[in-house]
């Protein structure tokens, strides 16, 4: 497979975008088959994004665009409608399924192979090339080029409920969850027994949960652009000497917990029931989460006895990098995110929730994040300018007495 310019988890934005428009990024297609230099500014999240003629654009490969306009043809919508129909169906055959549940199994070895998600780009490359030949590929640029062109393709013709489907299978396919999922926000609880026995949970489990504490264990994006469960290690290492259940979530459309407009930003609604019943059921019910999932520790604290959020993301989000799907914008961030972020700290520190907040100091954006936080919350700034505060407790020795703590 060839190695692009674009990849999944560096191609991300500093303002979430309006939706793209058909012949617009056309243009931007000729202007990349005719070599015109493109800019040098950030771009989108290259997997959530309908601009297909700033992708081959941004990659500075002439020939390609070329050929790209020499396919879509006299009719370029309408030959591009055709080809969204058919890798919308690639991306739904049980084919591709069984093929991905299968590279799946190596989630569960030790440790994890570093070419998992690019066996996951490899099948969705070959799963479009053979239902679409005319958008052969393999890499991820030819990838990106077929999800983005389709999305366009489907959003020009107003056929929403298509692009939505779209949308939940690219979200179903790009994840690194032990199981199959809906394409939105995902959770499992693993029982104490379990989660002490391994960290690498198989998604079946072993033991009926009947520990009296349960951590939930918010993810953020993941190292390598695929989400997958997180805290698993130090919650193993905790298990070991503290009895507590675990409920893993996770939001495979990097979506900050809502879903995108594909759920009509409430793809956590099944989650939240979940954790609205998590307080009848457990005498403590703990919190923690790094980044976007630090975001979602703080969007559902309201419903937690402890919360402990590492570099969460709080306001003004269209500014801030780690955000860049074309759905979230300005005020999508603003009604979906951050009110309700805000509002469900507030009624937690009313219920004198505890809330701490992990932070490097000499971070200015994250340091921005902690300070839009109400009175009340207990702000845990450290030393450095990293974003990756877990990495940084990891190395320090620490993290695994943040879970300790939340849990206490």
């Amino acid at each position: 497979m060839r190695v692009a310019a674009l990849t999944l988890a560096s191609i991300l934005t500093t303002a979430a975008l309006a939706p793209t428009d058909f012949q617009a990024q056309l243009s931007l297609l000729h202007q990349a088959a005719q070599g015109v230099e493109p800019p040098l500014d950030n771009f989108p999240h290259a997997r959530s994004t309908s601009r297909f003629g700033e992708i081959l654009w941004r990659s500075t490969d002439a020939a390609r665009a070329r050929n790209a306009l020499e396919t879509l043809g006299s009719n370029p919508l309408a030959t591009a409608t055709a080809s969204a129909y058919s890798v919308l169906a690639a991306l739904e055959s049980p084919e591709l399924v069984e093929r991905r549940q299968s590279a799946r199994s190596d989630l569960l070895t030790p440790k994890r192979s570093p070419d998992f998600e690019g066996v996951l780009l490899w099948e969705c490359a070959d799963a479009i090339s053979k239902a679409a030949p005319a958008l052969a590929c393999d890499d991820h640029v030819g990838v990106l080029y077929a999800l983005a062109l389709s999305r366009a393709a489907l959003s020009a013709r107003g056929h929403g409920a298509d692009a939505r489907r779209l949308e939940r299978a690219v979200a179903k396919h790009f994840h690194a969850l032990p199981r199959e999922t809906r394409g939105d926000v995902a959770y499992d609880l693993v029982a104490a027994d379990d989660i002490r026995r391994s960290p690498r949970w198989d998604g079946k489990d072993q033991q009926r949960s009947r520990a009296k504490a349960v951590l939930v264990a918010f993810a953020g994006l993941g190292s390598r652009g695929h989400v997958g469960y997180e805290w698993r290690g130090a919650a193993h290492r905790v298990s070991q000497n503290q009895e507590f259940d675990v409920l893993f979530a996770a939001d495979p459309a990097a979506s900050w917990y809502t879903g995108g407009a594909c759920w009509r930003y409430r793809g956590d609604a099944a989650l939240r029931s979940v954790l609205r019943g998590l307080r009848r059921r457990y005498d403590r019910v703990a919190f923690v989460g790094d980044s976007m999932g630090g975001s979602a520790a703080l969007r559902y604290a309201q419903y937690a006895d402890a919360v402990c959020a590492l570099a969460p993301q709080v306001s003004n989000l269209a500014e801030d990098p780690h955000v860049g799907r074309e759905d979230l914008h300005e005020d999508a961030l603003r009604r979906h995110v951050e009110g309700p972020l805000l509002t469900s700290v507030e009624r937690a520190l009313r219920r004198r929730v505890s809330i701490r907040v992990h932070f490097c100091a000499g971070h200015a954006r994250d340091a921005a994040h902690v300070a839009a936080l109400p009175p009340g919350v207990t702000p845990v700034p450290h030393a450095g300018d990293v974003h990756d505060v877990a990495a940084l407790l990891k190395a320090g020795g620490v993290l695994d007495d943040v879970v300790r703590d939340v849990l206490l």
